[in-house]
């Protein structure tokens, strides 16, 4: 469910016998903050706000909680890419860090945990500039695709595959995306 403008909006989400609410709200035209509401015994109650904040070139800076604690941080490069995410209270737990290539594509990203990475990515782009896959290591010398994406004849992306490196790269989700050529819904 959505309903909102330039100003703001409210999601609903519903899943089983768990009902809520989310407002979000924007100034200038970037979200500021979302508040999210729990549906208990015919009635909403205050769960928890998330606020927004940019930097003086319009990025996104810091996500903060309730209590006003940084819960990511961002930092970029001299070329505004984005170079780290910071997580958590204290911001030293968890970063991912990314890399770049001459073009401005992302070519590598690692997450970290504390000082051991996670997981360490590699993109792979076809000749069209488009995401092909996303390599992780296999072996001291050798890279094996962790996720695979395919687009169709539009350039719009179909299908996404997924890999479990810990279980030998065999396969864990697919996923495949639809898009309509018309506006299903009408407008009277």
């Amino acid at each position: 469910i959505y309903k909102g403008g330039d100003r703001g909006g409210i999601f609903g989400f519903s899943e089983g016998d768990t009902t809520g609410a989310s407002t979000f709200h924007y100034e200038e035209g970037k979200l500021s903050e979302m508040k999210s509401f729990d549906y208990k015994n015919g009635s909403f109650s205050f769960d928890q706000s998330i606020q927004y904040t940019y930097d003086e070139n319009g990025r996104l800076f810091q996500i903060l909680n309730s209590s006003k604690e940084p819960m990511i941080t961002h930092h970029y490069n001299e070329l505004g890419q984005l170079q780290y995410k910071k997580y958590g209270k204290n911001q030293d737990g968890e970063i991912d860090e990314f890399w770049y290539d001459e073009q401005g594509q992302t070519i590598r990203h690692i997450y970290w945990g504390g000082t051991a990475p996670i997981f360490d990515h590699f993109f792979r782009y076809d000749n069209q500039g488009r995401l092909e896959a996303k390599e992780t290591w296999s072996g001291p010398d050798n890279k094996e695709d962790v996720f695979r994406f395919f687009y169709n004849d539009e350039g719009q992306l179909i299908e996404e595959l997924e890999f479990y490196p810990q279980y030998g790269f065999e396969q864990r989700f697919k996923r495949v995306y639809s898009y309509y050529t018309e506006n299903p819904v009408s407008g009277n």
